[in-house]
């Protein structure tokens, strides 16, 4: 399979993970479970939850930001603190043990083991691989930092 279909794919899922109105998932060159589907529709509540969170707390920071008033949750230096070096702590296991992390996370996400994916059935997984999903939490983890970092050099 070339690079330009498993992108292809890649696009197919993401914008159904995304997209709230999206409600029939199928790729072109990737062949689906039924446990797998129903895996990547958990996963779609879990998305789109977090893009609505985002945009309710982007709309309160723009309404408080015009109103020239202090932010509605402001982090002094201590909370900064703590929540920068929250995640240092967890950065060991993780980086030493993702396979671990990787079963743990997914225990807290989820009440099934739908995640767990055979090739044969479901070869999406021979793409997004354990590797790939480390990177993933890696630029998450570097992205959660950075923020919390700025908020506490800032003041």
């Amino acid at each position: 399979m070339s690079l330009f279909q498993i992108m292809h794919n890649y696009n197919q899922l993401m914008v159904y993970l995304i997209w709230p109105f999206k409600k029939r998932f199928k790729m072109d060159n990737f062949p689906t479970s039924v446990n797998a589907a129903e895996h990547f529709a958990e996963c779609k509540q879990l998305f789109v939850f977090t893009v609505l969170v985002f945009i309710v707390c982007l709309l309160l920071y723009f309404v408080f930001k015009k109103r020239r008033k202090k932010a509605l949750l402001s982090l002094d230096k201590s909370a900064a603190l703590i929540l920068l070096l929250l995640p240092i702590v967890v950065f060991p296991f993780a980086v030493t043990n993702f396979d671990s992390f990787f079963v743990i996370f997914h225990h807290i996400l989820f009440n099934n083991n739908d995640w767990l994916f055979d090739p044969n059935t479901d070869p999406i997984i021979n793409v997004l691989t354990e590797g790939f999903f480390a990177s993933c939490f890696a630029v998450a983890g570097i992205i959660y930092e950075l923020y919390f970092a700025e908020k506490l050099l800032r003041r």
